[in-house]
């Protein structure tokens, strides 16, 4: 399924090019440079639960791929995070400009909807799910998240605000594969809510890691640079804890996921998925 998710998101960048290739470069080098693929692979794998994945569906997720990468783009703008790598080579900013670098995200932005639309005119199930993915995206979301983010910078902030933060930047978008795979399956009831449960507390547990490991992880696994976020004066549950608290949260927020999805009747392919999402160290 990797494989082909991968495939996709080539097709969907070939089928849209225009004449002059500069914009497309630049969204090619950080769409196609790696990445985990967790927000879609977290779909397809719940949805493979039960169906096959057919083409709406690699294309669904290939659109919250392109969201993340536009997200991932701006955030290591000089504006927001000013990070210098991404995924093991230079940030596209660092590249391609910073103009050019903006407008690559805003062009995923865009085309991930453009993309999404087009499936809604074939099969209107869609239309609930790209409301969600808008919604998850969008102010009462990954970018209210993110504008919290760099509001609490270097404020003394409670751990409640930086945990709503989290939800908000983070959560949201890891969330909204779960939800959208509940609706494409026709879930309902308890079913239904435990996914939902599963994605808010997954965007919780991802965060935190990501938080652990930018002080104690591996540069060269990681791809980035650590000790970032204190350089920014981020505020982090590692930040406002320290670092043998923080992963002392992270155990009991591991332990309340793992009770989630034993509740939700996971196969064990899908709970050995999210097994190695508990376990990284990138």
């Amino acid at each position: 399924m990797l494989r082909k998710l991968e495939d996709t998101l080539e097709d969907i960048l070939r089928e849209r090019m225009m004449q002059r290739a500069e914009l497309h470069d630049a969204m090619k080098y950080t769409l196609m440079a790696g990445g985990k693929r967790l927000r879609p692979m977290l779909y397809l794998n719940h949805i493979s639960e039960e169906m096959t994945p057919a083409f709406e569906d690699f294309r669904f997720a290939a659109a919250i791929e392109m969201i993340h990468t536009y997200s991932l783009i701006h955030d290591d703008l000089p504006a927001m995070d000013n990070d210098d790598m991404r995924r093991g080579i230079p940030s596209n900013h660092r590249v391609h400009g910073e103009a050019m670098a903006i407008l690559a995200g805003d062009a995923f932005l865009s085309e991930a909807f453009t993309t999404v639309l087009y499936i809604i005119r074939d099969n209107l199930q869609f239309l609930p799910m790209a409301i969600l993915l808008a919604e998850a995206a969008g102010m009462q979301g990954m970018v209210y998240g993110q504008s919290l983010d760099m509001l609490f910078e270097k404020e003394d902030v409670p751990y409640e605000s930086v945990e709503q933060m989290v939800r908000f930047k983070t959560g949201k978008m890891i969330a909204l594969p779960l939800e959208a795979a509940a609706m494409r399956l026709g879930y309902s009831g308890f079913r239904r809510r435990k996914i939902r449960q599963m994605g808010s507390l997954l965007g919780e547990i991802f965060q935190l890691k990501d938080d652990i490991l930018d002080i104690s992880g591996d540069e060269d696994e990681l791809g980035k640079h650590i000790g970032s976020d204190a350089l920014e004066g981020k505020r982090t549950i590692p930040a406002i804890y320290g670092l043998e608290r923080a992963e002392s949260i992270y155990a009991e927020k591991c332990s309340k996921f793992r009770a989630y999805a034993r509740e939700a009747e996971l196969s064990t392919p899908l709970l050995q998925f999210y097994e190695m999402i508990l376990q990284r160290r990138k």
